[in-house]
């Protein structure tokens, strides 16, 4: 591992494709939370993010005390620093190697959560998206769902412009783990923004 430093916060603002999920970490709930708050409405994550007189980040998230009704914003101060794997960078990067937003998201809420291995096996993306949006994100088991009622939550979701993040099951076809769905081209236990 090494460390990148620096580039640009956004690079032709915030577009819902920006972000890849880096190589040797399972948060792809969180950055299919981001893309998906990017996606819905991006001044999500443009809110989110403000810059300090050295160099730093002030990334801001809603957190609810246990028994409080109310969601209340919480500072995380990152720097633009980064580990990197074979000289990119190991987490979540930007499509462009200089946007640095996803990175700084991803950066900041592994920290608010206890560093990149405690969001590194996995996760729920509607607790991102409650910690993104200071609102309450509903999560759906849709196992033994009607397929046309998933749809139609889906697509009313869609429609109100909220974010949305969808995951497949933990094991693949044949309940085998790490395969693709097919045609679908999708993975086993993976989320999608």
């Amino acid at each position: 591992f090494g460390t990148i430093r620096g580039g640009e916060l956004y690079i032709d603002g915030v577009g819902a494709d920006d972000v890849l999920q880096g190589d040797p970490i399972g948060d792809c709930f969180a950055v299919g939370a981001m893309l998906a708050a990017a996606s819905a409405n991006k001044s999500i994550v443009e809110d989110a993010i403000r810059p300090n007189d050295d160099g730093t980040y002030s990334v801001r998230f809603f957190t609810k005390k246990r028994g409080a009704t109310r969601y209340e914003p919480v500072f995380v101060r990152v720097a633009a620093t980064f580990p990197t794997k074979r000289g990119r960078l190991a987490y979540a990067r930007g499509r462009d190697p200089k946007e640095l937003w996803g990175p700084l998201l991803e950066k900041a809420y592994a920290k608010l959560m206890g560093g990149y291995q405690a969001i590194g096996d996995g996760g729920v993306a509607s607790d991102v998206i409650a910690a993104l949006t200071g609102r309450a994100a509903d999560y759906h088991d849709v196992t033994s769902a009607n397929p046309q009622d998933v749809w139609k939550d889906m697509k009313a979701t869609m429609d109100k412009r909220a974010p949305l993040v969808a995951g497949t099951y933990a094991k693949g076809p044949g309940g085998r783990r790490g395969v693709s769905f097919g045609r679908l081209k999708m993975w086993s236990g993976h989320a999608y923004a």
